[in-house]
């Protein structure tokens, strides 16, 4: 399992154009647009008519179409322990970011995402975010002004 924060350069294009990444359920369709001129061949559950099937069908399926499954889920990254690659789990332990949080975190590590696609060794990548990534909400009500 590899482990990584932060990022590095810009890819080796040859490496890129063969890493297509299947974003499980929880993750927005909409990260598809973003990530598509530099995952060519992305797509997500509910656009492939996976959204219903169980995790082990989307599992097989990933395996057999060549995809990388992109998941908060901890189910599939116990699925990478249990049965090993293919296919590979970019799991991602970031909370509840958002959606933009998410395609920010993809793409600052395609160099190491590529990498791990690469890599016949591992099977599972976490992804965090960085500390200043992490911030509190802002309070629900003012404080209450005085008389």
């Amino acid at each position: 399992m590899s482990r990584l924060r932060g990022s590095q350069g810009a890819p080796p294009c040859h490496l890129l154009s063969r890493v297509k990444l299947l974003l499980d359920a929880n993750l927005s369709f909409r990260l598809i647009r973003r990530l598509e001129p530099v995952f060519p061949g992305s797509q997500q559950v509910d656009r492939i008519a996976l959204l219903s099937r169980t995790d082990d069908s989307v599992w097989d399926y990933a395996g057999f179409h060549g995809f990388i499954i992109v998941s908060k889920d901890n189910d599939f990254r116990q699925l990478s322990f249990l049965k090993g690659p293919p296919p590979k789990v970019v799991w991602l332990s970031i909370g509840n970011a958002g959606t933009d949080t998410i395609g920010d975190l993809l793409l600052r590590n395609q160099i190491r995402i590529a990498a791990f696609a690469e890599n016949p060794e591992e099977g599972l990548l976490v992804l965090e975010l960085e500390v200043e990534e992490l911030t509190s909400p802002p309070p629900l009500v003012p404080p209450a002004a005085e008389s």
